[in-house]
């Protein structure tokens, strides 16, 4: 198991991520089986891959980040709409 916090995915990207430690795991005669997220993420901390490519079983659309900026953006526009605040 290997378990790390990537602060800066502009920096290194997940499937970077994902392709260094396939690469050493491979060197070693282990495949990996899946890889997991705990939390939330943008959803250009991928790069190019999917959440597919890098094997996430756990990956739903509400894991996103930007889904839930997006709801929370609307229901605070929807509430100044109807209120009398201006």
């Amino acid at each position: 198991q290997v378990s790390m916090n990537i602060t800066d995915y502009r920096q290194t990207s997940l499937s970077e991520v994902y392709r260094v430690i396939s690469l050493k795991s491979h060197q070693m005669g282990v495949d990996i089986l899946n890889s997991e997220l705990v939390g939330l993420v943008p959803e250009e901390a991928f790069g190019n891959a999917t959440p597919e490519d890098l094997k996430m079983k756990n990956m739903t659309p509400h894991r996103y980040i930007n889904g839930h900026v997006r709801r929370v953006t609307q229901n605070f526009d929807s509430c100044l709409k109807d209120s009398n605040f201006r």
